[in-house]
């Protein structure tokens, strides 16, 4: 949008009663022209009969005056009737469009739209707008010069004002009238009995003897253009020759070559607007059916050159051809029946790329209605249709996540609420008590894992996930996987084989990190191989890469799914494994945790019924041996009773824990809030406190920090246990007085570790 220096920026008046949309587009528009912006319809009809912009960008849904109202009301007023108006929606539909452009909208702008688009289209508004300015300043100047005309013909009756010479036939003047004087300065004394020559000698050799010489030659007139230097003026020439000589008629047109030149420059800023925003002009002349189109169509179109001026079929050729009749019936439609023409089709280009066209146009007609021509705007709109699909394919995969998310929360809730019931029972057999404590704890275990899934995909999208790395041995990566892994191999029954190259085989990451890697790739594994299945996990060394290869005999991968199992939500329809479900997050996690640690993985499948293969290839670390951590060494000694208080609003969670801390010989007492809490502990004088972030009124920081001011609770060990584990809820724990930051639903044997190590009577 190039604002010339010698007119003002352009003032653009903005209505939507969107304050977040007001404030984008202003600041937007802001570097290239004034805007103001206000709230409603009402409040933009009367801002701009007041000071009329030169151009009114409005919203269609508006309280008090919707933009359709509004449209109508600028439309009927006198002095706002040319003022280029374009409306925007959410609704940008083909009838809201059509409804636009019959109220008379010049242009229907969907929201959302792109920092570009608003700014191509309002720009190319602007720019038509000035230049239809231009036009009619030109049209008035051009009607001057022919009242101009007019007049000197009239003088020439009875005086001639235009210069006026005549030459004999030695090329000496004879007759020179006043304003041929006035046009040089000469005198006409100085004109008379003197040859052209030596008055003129620069016109030797120029175009003005070339055409005088010949029309004198031929006894015919000559007209012609020229240049003359001295006076730095173009002049209209008219040569009549005669018998007795020559007569000369000059005209200043200067001004009107001025003009011309200033047309020329629109029509090329016009076309750089054009270009700028990849729209194509173009003209149809019906009764010819010959299409003029804008030399960028050659650009954006990939139609050849020579095709820019021809009939409608050559384009054609390069329309889909399942939208061919489509935008034909548009047309005729347009053409015979007086419809909006405002539609969307792909185009092919000659080189096989397929890009979505939007074209408008209207119908100009005679005093009796007959179509004469149709003029439109056509411009590449590929960008917005990809970003429209991927928000419908978003959108689709957000609506399967939440279904497949319910459905994987639901599978283990079942049987935990069977195996309630069966402990409620007051004569279960205890063999199945046994046995339903067991399906609870592995039912808990996959609701934990599907949490933690969920935590570690969303801060890896982040990228708020932060690696611990160290020198670690490959055979400690993989045990570790192993022994994550193991429960649900040993549930499906599978034979697991592990091979690990001999010797320490080093590599520098995050321990725990590299684990969870190799453990989701046997858990995948082992969820899409039947029971009794089989399943290899090889580590070994390659050169400067550490190589982990996790195989299986399982339902295989199909070929249209194999390049997109590192995808985020993505699952196959392995049917057979659906039971055993997930949120397809566990392989996006693998990817990303295998490039944090700067190696790559990929997936392998000869197709369905053929088993999968997965490769990660991690950089080997050429530093020494880690040294192994010291493990504790049991003493055998039951752990200490502690005095402990547990603050939760959620009574049955408090409640349970209690439970469980008394039955390891703890003292415990229980606070469902801030003010009972610091009363309980006032009493008890505890020694671990576990205490709930998310509580009512006063929240569990402000608790810890009152809890560290009372008399004797400055040693206590402050446990938060909650159910935020970002990094930014561990800092505001730390920084409010907390020892722990423990996540729900916590381990028991953390909690028994967690009691052992805290100091008696506090720190």
């Amino acid at each position: 949008m190039t604002v010339p220096s010698d007119e003002p920026p352009a003032r653009v008046l903005l209505a939507d009663d969107d304050p977040y949309l007001r404030d984008v587009a202003a600041r937007l528009l802001g570097d290239r022209c004034l805007v103001e912006a206000v709230a409603d319809g009402a409040a933009a009809l009367a801002r701009a009969r007041a000071c009329p912009p030169d151009l009114l960008l409005a919203d269609v849904r508006m309280p008090r005056l919707d933009g359709l109202a509004l449209l109508r009301a600028v439309r009927a007023d006198p002095g706002l009737r040319e003022l280029p108006v374009i409306l925007m929606s959410a609704w940008a539909d083909e009838e809201s469009r059509v409804a636009g452009l019959e109220a008379g909208a010049d242009d229907y702008l969907g929201k959302p739209f792109s920092p570009r688009e608003l700014l191509a289209r309002v720009g190319t508004r602007l720019e038509l707008a000035r230049l239809r300015r231009e036009a009619a300043r030109r049209e008035r100047q051009l009607r001057d010069e022919a009242q101009a005309a007019r007049e000197r013909l009239e003088l020439v009756l009875s005086g001639i004002d235009d210069a006026f010479v005549m030459l004999d036939r030695d090329w000496r003047y004879t007759y020179v009238n006043d304003r041929a004087c006035q046009m040089t300065g000469r005198r006409r004394e100085d004109w008379l009995g003197k040859t052209h020559w030596e008055l003129f000698p620069e016109t030797a050799g120029s175009v003005f003897e070339e055409q005088v010489r010949r029309a004198a030659a031929g006894r015919v007139p000559a007209h012609f253009e020229y240049w003359h230097p001295p006076s730095g003026r173009w002049l209209e020439m008219h040569a009549y020759p005669s018998a007795a000589g020559l007569a000369l008629l000059a005209t200043d047109v200067t001004a009107r070559k001025q003009s011309e030149e200033e047309v020329r420059r629109g029509e090329e800023r016009l076309l750089t607007a054009l270009e700028a925003a990849r729209m194509v002009a173009w003209d149809w002349e019906v009764a010819t059916n010959t299409v003029r189109r804008s030399p960028n169509a050659v650009a954006v179109t990939g139609l050849a050159p020579e095709a820019l001026t021809g009939t409608g079929d050559n384009f054609f050729t390069l329309v889909h051809p399942e939208d061919r009749e489509r935008v034909r019936r548009r047309l005729r439609e347009a053409v015979e029946g007086g419809a909006a023409y405002d539609v969307e089709f792909r185009l092919v280009r000659p080189d096989g790329a397929v890009r979505w066209m939007h074209d408008r146009a209207r119908v100009l007609r005679d005093a009796e209605g007959r179509p004469i021509r149709m003029t439109g705007l056509m411009w590449d709109v590929t960008e917005r249709k990809l970003a429209e699909q991927s928000l419908r394919e978003a959108d689709r995969r957000k609506d399967e996540f939440l279904a497949m998310l319910a459905h994987e929360l639901r599978n283990p809730l079942a049987p935990l609420r069977n195996a309630l019931e069966v402990l409620k029972l007051p004569d279960a057999d205890p063999a199945d008590a046994a046995r339903m404590r067991a399906v609870m704890e592995r039912q808990v275990e996959h609701l934990v894992r599907l949490v933690d899934d969920l935590l570690d995909v969303s801060r890896i999208m982040r990228g708020k996930i932060a690696l611990r790395k160290e020198v670690v041995e490959l055979a400690a990566v993989v045990m570790r996987a192993v022994e994550t892994a193991q429960p649900l191999i040993e549930a499906r029954a599978h034979e697991l084989s592990v091979k690990v190259d001999d010797g320490a085989v080093p590599l520098e990451g995050d321990l725990v990190r590299l684990a969870q890697v190799v453990s989701n790739l046997l858990h995948n594994a082992a969820k899409y191989t039947e029971p009794g299945g089989r399943i290899s996990l090889e580590a070994r060394r390659e050169g400067a890469e550490v190589v982990l290869c996790v195989r299986d005999n399982g339902v295989g991968i199909p070929p249209e799914v194999l390049p997109h199992v590192f995808d985020l939500f993505v699952q196959a329809d392995r049917s057979m494994a659906r039971s055993q479900g997930g949120l397809g997050i566990g392989l996006t996690v693998v990817k990303r945790l295998v490039e944090l640690h700067g190696g790559r993985v990929e997936a392998r499948s000869e197709g369905p019924g053929r088993g999968s293969e997965f490769i990660v290839r991690l950089p080997a670390a050429e530093g020494p041996k880690p040294a192994p951590k010291p493990r504790p060494a049991p003493d055998g000694q039951p752990a200490a009773r502690r005095r402990a208080l547990v603050v939760d609003d959620n009574a049955d969670a408090a409640e349970s824990l209690a439970v469980l801390l008394r039955s390891a010989g703890h003292e415990v007492r229980t606070a469902y809030d801030g003010p009972s809490a610091l009363a309980a502990a006032r009493d008890l004088r505890p020694e671990v406190v576990l205490l709930d972030l998310g509580l009512p009124g006063m929240d569990g920081c402000e608790v810890a920090r009152r809890l560290r001011q009372l008399e004797g609770l400055q040693g206590a060990l402050l446990v938060a246990l909650t159910g935020y584990g970002s990094e930014e809820d561990r800092r505001r724990s730390k920084e409010a007085g907390f020892d722990r930051h423990l996540v729900k639903p916590v381990d028991p044997a953390e909690l028994r570790e967690l009691f052992a190590a805290a100091p008696a009577g506090g720190r």
